[in-house]
């Protein structure tokens, strides 16, 4: 089975940077709750959150626009990490900083995984968190994925199961999550789903092949 260590996140500091100095929020408390009316920006708020950690898949708060850069520090386990990241949607590098051991110096990461699969932000955090990122013929597994799972959004709470998405895909990260998806049969499934796939093409040839052939039954 694939064995999931699971590691605590905890966010400490949430900044961004306009003119050159640094505003935001300090997080002390164990349990932070964000209230407001619907449609005044909680969600959006929420994703601004993970914005510094590469995740794409939300809004841009129109302060994250604004600012020149976002930062995040945040705590894995007993680590405290800083991330920051340009204020351009879907594009440039976030820096990690490991603030326990600054000795190890910046690591940069794509916000988009390079074209030589070089390592994303996302999935170095991912990596971070201890959570597999794996990928099958059903889907794949990724920051995006994961943070259905971290906040229920009143827009889709009462109409859809954590956030949306294929039942599939929820399967899937709920298995990797726990700890019950493995790794060497998601292999297996997406090499299936690769012969599956070339098998079809091979047949339709074949079959576009008897049918441009006289005689020949299709």
């Amino acid at each position: 089975m694939c064995a999931v260590r699971r590691r605590s996140f905890i966010i400490e500091r949430h900044e961004f940077q306009v003119q050159g100095d640094w505003v935001g929020q300090v997080f002390t408390g164990v349990l932070t709750l964000l209230v407001g009316c619907s449609g005044s920006g909680k969600s959006t708020g929420f994703e601004s959150l993970l914005y510094p950690l590469g995740l794409n898949s939300g809004k841009i708060m129109h302060a994250v626009r604004s600012c020149t850069q976002v930062r995040l520090v945040f705590r894995v386990g007993d680590t405290r990490w800083q991330a920051t990241r340009p204020a351009v949607h879907r594009g440039g590098y976030v820096s990690f900083e490991n603030l326990s051991d600054p000795a190890l110096g910046e690591v940069r990461r794509p916000v988009a995984r390079g074209r030589g699969g070089e390592q994303s932000a996302s999935e170095f955090v991912m990596e971070l968190l201890g959570i597999p990122l794996l990928g099958s013929g059903a889907g794949r597994v990724g920051l995006a994925e994961v943070e259905r799972w971290m906040a229920l959004r009143q827009s889709t709470i009462a109409t859809a199961y954590l956030g949306g998405g294929s039942d599939a895909v929820r399967r899937l990260t709920g298995r990797v999550l726990l700890g019950l998806h493995d790794e060497h049969i998601d292999g297996l499934q997406q090499r299936f789903q690769e012969a599956k796939s070339a098998h079809a093409q091979a047949k339709a040839s074949a079959a576009a092949m008897r049918a441009g052939m006289p005689g020949c039954p299709a």
